[in-house]
């Protein structure tokens, strides 16, 4: 795999073109939990992501310190690079029109830049200045064609079928739809992840390549709020490796059925193997790994065994890991780095000016000092 970042950093960057970077959104990645799979062998294609690149962990409370690691702010904070109090995204099925502020996928077409995004949060109905989009309401579309899955919700855009995907009618296109097996019965994260990756494995030879490329897998989130007491049976406790790599070593393959809510390793494991396959496919100059949040063992008696509320102060640990040309081999973010300087980097990968309104900064200290000497950080006042 670092063999095809190299090769496409050699292409794209060596006459000034733009890198090409893939962010691989992880929802409830907690960084315990990646570390015992990773020792334990469980994450083969990760390690090689990781093992090359920095690895760490980002506070996601400064994305709504009042309402710390809910999901909807903090990938849009990530996005952006401003807290809720800026970009005014509070809510799961909040319209994109509504967020305050301009993402990095604008930033990115001003510059004459492409993006795709695949399921990312807040991305509906599609904006004029992305160039691919699938919404979560349209995999969820997509999820109830395919498959028998208990309906976990109705988005507002979920029978607007215009607004699904942009271009209209991708799944058609990247022939997803219509289905040609016959349904099975699986929960709709489950589903609606699997689609994404399908889709954007399919993307290749049908549109032009993206600078920028950002799916979100939900699906770690939703398992490890079920399944969270196995590895943690009281708050505060550590977390229980043993019992860990024994649910990982249990896994027989991707989770199905209508009450399959995976385990607390199930997600990561089938995220690990279909990202092998993907960068077997496509490649990249940068890939970085990024969560929201991670998770902690639920005081309450009530509602799921694993939560990430303001409470539970280990959940507010989010996941980052960086590889490519440049980055230096075993760094990791410098101190008490927050999610907000997740965008600011991102614009220096794409070489793209960075808002000096921003309130967090590019993670310099994941860079060789020569490559922050040839390109240097470009700053403008603002991203507005």
């Amino acid at each position: 795999m670092a063999g095809l970042w190299v090769g496409a950093f050699l292409i794209a960057c060596g006459d000034g073109a733009r890198p090409r970077v893939l962010l691989l959104g992880i929802d409830g990645g907690d960084r315990r939990v990646v570390d015992v799979l990773r020792e334990g062998g469980y994450l083969p294609n990760l390690n090689a992501v990781l093992d090359a690149g920095a690895w760490g962990t980002l506070d996601c409370a400064p994305a709504w310190p009042a309402f710390p690691c809910y999901c909807p702010p903090v990938w849009t904070s990530i996005a952006t690079g401003q807290p809720v109090a800026i970009h005014g995204m509070t809510e799961e099925f909040q319209p994109a029109s509504e967020r305050k502020v301009k993402a990095l996928w604008s930033v990115l077409a001003e510059q004459g830049g492409r993006s795709a995004l695949i399921g990312y949060r807040n991305t509906w109905p599609p904006e004029a200045t992305a160039s691919v989009v699938i919404t979560e309401p349209g995999l969820e579309y997509a999820a109830s064609k395919l498959h028998k899955i208990p309906k976990e919700a109705d988005h507002p855009g979920f029978r607007q079928h215009a607004t699904h995907t942009k271009p209209e009618r991708l799944f058609e296109t990247l022939g997803i739809l219509p289905a040609s097996e016959e349904p099975r019965s699986v929960r709709a994260p489950v589903a609606r992840d699997r689609i994404a990756s399908q889709s954007l494995d399919r993307l290749v030879g049908h549109f032009d390549p993206a600078d920028l490329t950002l799916i979100v897998w939900h699906s770690p989130d939703k398992a490890q709020h079920m399944s969270w007491d196995r590895i943690q049976a009281n708050p505060g406790d550590p977390i229980d490796a043993a019992a860990l790599l024994a649910v990982a070593k249990n896994w027989s393959g991707p989770v199905s059925g209508a009450f399959g809510w995976g385990s607390v390793a199930s997600q990561y494991l089938e995220v690990d193997a279909w990202l092998g396959e993907h960068l077997n496919r496509v490649a990249y100059d940068y890939v970085v790994v990024a969560s929201d949040h991670g998770m902690g063992r639920n005081p309450s008696s009530d509602g799921v065994p694993g939560h990430h509320y303001r409470a539970i102060t280990e959940a507010h640990a989010a996941i980052f890991g960086i590889s490519g040309p440049g980055i230096r081999p075993g760094s990791a973010p410098d101190g008490k780095r927050s999610v907000l300087d997740v965008a600011p980097t991102l614009a220096y990968l794409l070489q793209l000016p960075i808002g000096e309104d921003l309130p967090g900064a590019v993670m310099s200290e994941l860079f060789e000092a020569a490559f922050l000497e040839k390109r240097k950080p470009e700053i403008v006042p603002s991203w507005e």
